[in-house]
């Protein structure tokens, strides 16, 4: 049922910003179960979205810090979504 879902959806990502937060990098709870298929191509928009929004900004360069990865990343994580088709 659609509430059971989106209570699981928020699990999951709540789940991922606290190992965000542990110290773990966008790579390893983002990226990696993302190519395992273990998130959609959706809930990885919402996640960057929603560290956007919580950093009052919109540039990716501007939330590296709070994802555990240095700026110098930037592009790797810019061809990351570009390559799966994850617009914001």
């Amino acid at each position: 049922d659609k509430l059971n879902y989106n209570k699981s959806r928020e699990d999951k990502l709540s789940n991922i910003w606290k190992q965000i937060e542990s110290g773990k990098t966008f790579w390893e709870v983002v990226k990696e179960p993302y190519l395992k298929r273990d998130l959609n191509r959706e809930q990885v928009r919402e996640i960057i979205k929603t560290i956007l929004k919580k950093s009052n900004s919109s540039k990716i360069i501007d939330i590296m810090d709070k994802i555990n990865l240095e700026k110098k990343d930037h592009k790797k994580l810019l061809d990351f979504l570009s390559n799966h088709k994850i617009s914001l």
